[in-house]
């Protein structure tokens, strides 16, 4: 069975960003994301990759999004399996895949 390593680069963006008086919105973050997963290549679509949490420190909505290979092959869905990218922080939301695994 071949595996695939795949990297992902993903980008967190905070739905609101403002200064109020001095205190000034601190950027989310994800919590313990790894710097790689691994999948077999013939892993079916739907496969849970990955489940990551994103916060933000004043507990604004949060939006998750995938950057470069990892949104042509991964959706973000949340417990149901729907795509879904925004929520409340803490958002914990799943790394699925959208199609086939294909090395060549």
């Amino acid at each position: 069975m071949a595996e695939f390593k795949i990297v992902f680069v993903l980008i967190l963006l905070p739905l609101l960003q403002h200064i109020t008086g001095q205190t000034t919105n601190q950027l989310p973050y994800y919590e313990g994301l790894p710097n790689s997963f691994s999948v077999d290549e013939d892993a079916e679509i739907g496969f849970i990759v990955s489940e990551i949490t994103a916060k933000d420190p004043e507990g604004e909505k949060v939006t998750m999004s995938l950057d470069g290979i990892g949104k042509d092959i991964l959706n973000i869905v949340d417990e149901r399996g729907d795509v879904n990218m925004t929520g409340l922080s803490p958002l914990t939301r799943r790394l699925s895949l959208k199609k086939k695994l294909d090395r060549e």
